[in-house]
């Protein structure tokens, strides 16, 4: 059944699409986490921000599963930025490398090219290049067609070469 429309889900309507959908969003997060605990926490995360939100969502701007679906990455993206921030500075602390003010700036100069990129290009280019989804699991999971995807990745890849200067 469609979730409502207009732009309410009830705490009822909302109780039968998190039962609907809460072994999709868990698998979304199970294949771009990789841990199951975490995946968990991540879904249930989700479900939280789309509770908190749950009037922001509008039926004619696209998909509740789609609406999920992009939160649910931009969930894992932001755990996986942070393990890797995490990591990154114990490899730091760890290490006194002559290169690692080179490295800082290289860093740098890429997070500020992704940031220069428009949210449907990162998020399609992280999960493709990032979290490895096939094209098919991209497509299903920002609600877009295959084509579309490859269009989107191809067109970040292009942004973030020509940012870096490659």
């Amino acid at each position: 059944m469609p979730p409502e429309s207009g732009n309410f889900l009830s705490p009822k309507r909302f109780e039968e699409l998190y039962k609907e959908f809460w072994p999709y969003v868990y698998a979304v997060c199970r294949a771009a986490l990789g841990d199951p605990d975490e995946a968990q926490d991540a879904a249930q995360e989700v479900f939280l921000r789309k509770w908190r939100k749950r009037d922001a969502y509008n039926a004619a701007t696209g998909s509740f599963k789609s609406w999920l679906s992009v939160n649910a990455l931009r969930v894992c993206v932001d755990r996986l930025r942070r393990k890797d921030l995490e990591r990154r500075a114990a490899e730091y602390a760890a290490t006194d490398s002559p290169h690692r003010a080179e490295g800082m700036l290289k860093t740098a100069l890429v997070e500020t090219c992704l940031s220069r990129l428009s949210p449907e290009e990162r998020l399609c280019l992280v999960m493709r290049d990032v979290l490895e989804f096939t094209w098919e699991e991209l497509a299903a999971a920002t609600g877009r067609s295959v084509a579309a995807v490859r269009r989107l990745v191809a067109a970040a890849r292009r942004h973030l070469g020509d940012c870096l200067g490659e």
